[in-house]
């Protein structure tokens, strides 16, 4: 079974509370039991640079936001199995 996890934060990239321990934490104990598994996370600029150099760049394109164009990029990390 495919599922897809859409967090604020995860462990070990942003974490202020207990959501991101548990976005961090579950989709591990399920890749373990053979789920195919994808994290989906807003790509803030604090985080780590261990991570963020390991991030490659999927796909970009413009999103118009009113009078303007706004630039949107899609980066992808595989930790763990887990991408």
């Amino acid at each position: 079974m495919k599922v897809l996890f859409a967090s604020a934060e995860c462990a070990p990239f942003f974490k202020t509370g207990g959501l991101g321990d548990v976005a961090g934490a579950l989709p591990k104990e399920l890749a373990k039991k053979g789920f195919n598994i994808a994290v989906v996370l807003p790509y803030f600029t604090k985080m780590p640079d261990i991570y963020k150099i390991q991030c490659e760049e999927v796909a970009t394109f413009s999103v118009e936001v009113g009078w303007r164009h706004q630039y949107c990029g899609v980066k992808q990390l595989i930790l763990k199995g887990i991408s």
